[in-house]
């Protein structure tokens, strides 16, 4: 799962590069709720490596899952309807 999370920084990287013009990007996906979900999600590895049987750190690994999924999900949703909203503007404003 740690690995996962790692990975997902990738996109949430190029994504974030990708809307960098968007008004509020950074009010959506902050950076320091990144470096928290990589710190929360080391812990959790090190509990759930020296003490499998401690659910707090598979808990703390699923959380950092979960947040670093829905920052991707959130960018990918910006970057789609960035390109859908253009369908959906009258003519006379594009």
């Amino acid at each position: 799962m740690f690995g996962v999370t790692l990975a997902l920084m990738a996109p949430i990287v190029i994504l974030l590069f990708a809307n960098r013009n968007e008004p509020d990007i950074w009010a959506l996906v902050e950076p320091q709720g990144i470096a928290g979900v990589i710190a929360a999600s080391s812990v959790g590895v090190l509990l759930a490596l020296r003490r499998p049987g401690n659910a707090i750190g598979w808990l703390l690994l699923a959380s950092g899952l979960l947040a670093q999924l829905g920052d991707v999900a959130t960018l990918w949703g910006i970057h789609g309807l960035e390109h859908v909203s253009i369908w959906l503007r009258p003519e006379s404003s594009r």
